[in-house]
């Protein structure tokens, strides 16, 4: 049996994911099938491939992905093994940081009136080589917005968050909520959002000039 180590450095915002790659080579006369036990790796951790086949003097690659649940700076997993078809155990340490995110100095602030909509646009630059997929996680009962943004390599693109409230506010009770982007590096921004809601506005007016003691009937679309 032999161990390997491997440390998520910097840290890893809850919400987010951070990737390493582990490679397996085998050295010796024949070829083997591996496993690991994918269950010791949770909550926390996962790796792919869980299982398969290494022929000999070949290597194979695996994707461990660190997706930390809680709060926790010293996030330790020891001895995570896999099981060699000739019998050899080899066995597994990572450890990682999961730590909070800061939210932005900006914060999105929302008006309007009681049942109707305002919408708010968040930049999001990609300064890195690779193309965002990002599953913003938005918190607050009256924020909503697109479940996926993709942002390609150098480019920025506008995300739309909309308020909608149906309630109404006053100067002690207000709507917040909060907008998180999980980045692949491990990181994320998070926006805070405050919204207010007012009285309900008139659609509009009806005129009728109507002789006397006569009876109307208007039919109103709700």
């Amino acid at each position: 049996s032999s161990g390997i180590n491997a440390e998520y450095g910097g840290g890893v915002v809850r919400g987010a994911r951070s990737t390493r790659k582990l490679v397996m080579q085998n050295v010796g006369d024949i070829g083997s099938r591996f496993k690991w036990d994918k269950s010791l790796f949770a909550p926390d951790f996962s790796i792919s491939p869980v299982e398969g086949y290494i022929a000999t003097g070949m290597t194979v690659d695996f994707v461990i992905t660190f997706h930390p649940t809680q709060h926790n700076r010293d996030v330790r997993y020891d001895n995570l093994v896999c099981m060699i078809e000739d019998g050899t155990q080899l066995y597994l340490t990572l450890t990682g940081a999961c730590i909070p995110a800061t939210p932005t100095k900006e914060v999105l602030n929302f008006v309007c009136s009681v049942r109707g909509k305002e919408t708010r646009s968040i930049t999001l630059h990609n300064k890195s080589g690779t193309p965002w997929s990002l599953v913003p996680v938005i918190e607050g009962e009256y924020f909503h917005g697109s479940e996926l943004l993709v942002v390609d390599p150098g480019q920025h693109k506008q995300y739309e968050v909309s308020y909608q409230p149906l309630s109404m506010t006053n100067e002690n009770k207000k709507h917040n909520g909060s907008i998180f982007f999980p980045l692949p590096d491990g990181s994320g921004l998070l926006y805070n959002m405050t919204g207010f809601s007012d009285h309900p506005r008139p659609l509009g007016s009806l005129t009728y000039e109507l002789p006397a003691k006569t009876h109307h009937v208007e039919l109103l679309k709700v």
